[in-house]
């Protein structure tokens, strides 16, 4: 079960609360904030991602600097509706070469608060979990992902960039064409999306469509991934 944010109701100190705008259809919609309850704002129909706009907590900036990657780190774990993660986060972020001990529980509990967020969504949805570090340009290509929806944040390095529904032709979406610098727009790092794929149940005219940034080979992403498996 999707959990939608309520709409704030009039009150006797609210007495003429705006309504929520109506969505025009088909026209994909960002819903930004500074405050994580926006995250659930993507189950709205219409709107296409939320972010969370936040800037990273600072030992977990001071971990992301730690972080080696002289070779690519990739680890993809499920975890059930019920499932305590703190423990398995624990396990999997001592992949990561040059964390202290410090710097991976900083990094281990802000990682705990991104399922949190993710449940609080579809809480009796397992979530599929990928960590790993990016050199290359594999998602280099404007796509949606064939998922219903997905939760990402990058902790390193420049953030996913994503395209305005008048940029898109999703009949060529592979196209270079589509590379017009002018309509990309660009998450930050550190702040938490969560955008709708091709598996939502509104159907695909509002998954999101994006890419990874161009490839730093020098300081390579550090991303996390949370797919919501609704």
């Amino acid at each position: 079960m999707l959990l939608l944010p309520e709409p704030m109701a009039a009150t006797a100190e609210h007495p003429s609360a705006p309504r929520q705008p109506a969505i025009p259809p088909r026209e994909p919609v960002a819903i930004e904030s500074t405050v994580a309850h926006v995250l659930g704002a993507v189950c709205r129909s219409g709107v296409s991602v939320s972010v969370w706009n936040r800037p990273l907590p600072r030992e977990v900036r001071h971990a992301m600097a730690g972080v080696q990657a002289l070779m690519p780190v990739h680890r993809t774990f499920t975890v059930s509706p019920s499932e305590d993660a703190r423990a398995l986060l624990s396990e999997v972020i001592r992949a990561f070469p040059g964390l202290s001990e410090t710097s991976a529980r900083a990094w281990g509990e802000d990682l705990a608060l991104l399922l949190s967020l993710a449940r609080s969504i579809a809480p009796a949805s397992p979530l599929r979990v990928r960590l790993e570090t990016k050199a290359n340009d594999a998602c280099r290509l404007f796509h949606a992902d064939n998922v219903a929806l997905r939760m990402i944040c990058t902790y390193r390095g420049a953030g996913t960039q994503w395209l305005p529904m008048q940029a898109v032709d999703r009949n060529r979406l592979s196209d270079a064409a589509q590379d017009r610098p002018s309509s990309i727009r660009e998450i930050g790092t550190g702040a938490v999306a969560v955008m709708k794929g091709l598996k939502y149940p509104d159907g695909g005219d509002h998954a999101l469509v994006h890419r990874s940034p161009p490839a730093d080979a020098v300081q390579p992403r550090v991303v996390a991934v949370v797919d919501i498996l609704i």
